[in-house]
């Protein structure tokens, strides 16, 4: 039972690992836009669809 149950939380932390690294993957992806100036439009397009 206690294997089963660390075999479990082992999963876990490796889908928090894989959503960690996509959360970081997309902040570099931003700061990317953002070095090309492209957040400033994408941040005003964005603001129109949630506003």
């Amino acid at each position: 039972k206690q294997q089963r149950l660390q075999q479990r939380n082992h999963t876990c932390i490796a889908e928090f690992q894989r959503c960690l690294y996509s959360s970081i993957l997309l902040f570099q992806i931003l700061g990317a836009f953002e070095l090309v100036g492209l957040s400033d439009i994408l941040g005003e397009g964005w603001q129109s669809v949630t506003a």
